[in-house]
């Protein structure tokens, strides 16, 4: 499977915004992008390119999309 590019990424899962995170959300991201997927609240130092970051308010639901 290719992995995804950014602006794919985000043209492709625009559907997920507003909604409650979930596993399946965690899965589908995964499965379909091919790229590693981190969803929280938290930041990190830890900066990974590749990496698909799910932001998410304090009700867990979905707010954006970032990078690394």
């Amino acid at each position: 499977m290719d992995r995804l590019t950014d602006e794919q990424v985000i043209d492709d899962f625009q559907h997920i915004i507003g909604q409650k995170y979930s596993q399946a959300i965690l899965h589908e991201v995964q499965q379909e992008s091919g790229r590693p997927v981190r969803a929280g609240h938290y930041g990190t130092t830890d900066y990974c390119p590749e990496r698909i970051n799910l932001e998410m308010d304090d009700q867990d639901a979905i707010t954006g999309i970032t990078f690394g």
